[in-house]
């Protein structure tokens, strides 16, 4: 698809909503958008089940991975870890919205990265952030909502921060690398 980022190749790791949605949008925008599933998924698990669905899919699956090519890889496998590491080679953006620690034990930290591509973007979006007490924890919407209720505090003090969207940084730094952006939007 041809856009605005026509020519930006983005190493898509991401799970449910955010980071999805962000690389969605990264394609509508004409970027080269390769998705990583993990091999031996059933349809019926992709998007949670979350519904409604077409024959056992989410349609929120379905349309967080519009605009994307995908594959599948067993990161912990070491010849589709090589893979993915040939394939980030060639990437500009490397996104992931998985917990804190999760991409760096895959070998996928951002110095593991930067030493194969020291140009790459890369964008991390995580719903507690990278430190503190609940860094570790999923934030899935119905997850967060239920641990901002254990806090017991009707004004949490522990919520969801909201990162800066994986979207926008790659835009910015497309704006910094190029005058072709300028030219094409508003």
């Amino acid at each position: 698809m041809r856009g605005p980022l026509e020519g930006i190749r983005v190493f898509d790791l991401t799970l449910i909503m955010v980071g999805p949605w962000s690389t969605m949008n990264l394609g509508a925008l004409g970027a080269d958008v390769i998705h990583i599933e993990r091999p031996g998924i059933l349809d019926s698990s992709l998007g949670g089940g979350i519904p409604p669905t077409i024959n056992g899919t989410s349609i929120g699956h379905i349309t967080w991975n519009m605009n994307k090519r995908q594959l599948f890889l067993d990161l912990k496998a070491e010849f589709d870890n090589e893979t993915a590491r040939k394939l980030l080679a060639t990437c500009d953006v490397f996104v992931d919205n998985m917990r804190p620690g999760v991409a760096d034990r895959l070998g996928l930290s951002y110095e593991a990265l930067s030493e194969i591509n020291p140009r790459i973007v890369y964008c991390t979006i995580c719903g507690w952030g990278t430190t503190g007490p609940m860094a570790d924890r999923t934030a899935a919407d119905p997850r967060a909502d239920r641990d901002v209720y254990e806090v017991g505090d009707p004004f949490p003090r522990a919520v969801p921060m909201l990162p800066e969207r994986a979207e926008v940084r790659v835009v910015r730094y497309h704006y910094r690398q190029t005058d072709r952006v300028r030219e094409t939007l508003p």
